[in-house]
C-alpha cells in the first residue's frame, strides 16, 4: 500500500528560519514570497503554497537550517585508529 508523502509543515519551516536569525521580510526577499503571505502561512491561515514558491522556501530552509544541523564530521588522527 502506497502512502502519500507528508506535506511539509510550512509553519515549522518558517519558524526554524526565523530562529536562525532571518525575519519574515528577509525570507520573503530571498524567496520571492510576500511577507504577508509568509505570515498567513506561518499562522495556518494558508494551508498550501504553489510548488515553485514551496521549493524556494524549502531550499532556503535546507541551505540555512539543515546545513547548520548537518555539519560534516572531521576525523582526527585518534579517531582514525
Amino acid at each position: 500500500m502506497n502512502t502519500p508523502p507528508k506535506r511539509p509543515s510550512w509553519s515549522k519551516i518558517i519558524d526554524a528560519l526565523m530562529r536562525s536569525g532571518l525575519r519574515q521580510h528577509q525570507i520573503g526577499a530571498k524567496t520571492g514570497i510576500s511577507q504577508p503571505f509568509l505570515s498567513n502561512l506561518r499562522r495556518g491561515h494558508r494551508a498550501s503554497i504553489e510548488f515553485d514558491a514551496g521549493l524556494r522556501l524549502y531550499s532556503l530552509y535546507a541551505s540555512t537550517v539543515l546545513r547548520k544541523e548537518l555539519r560534516p564530521v572531521v576525523l582526527t588522527k585518534a579517531a582514525k585508529k
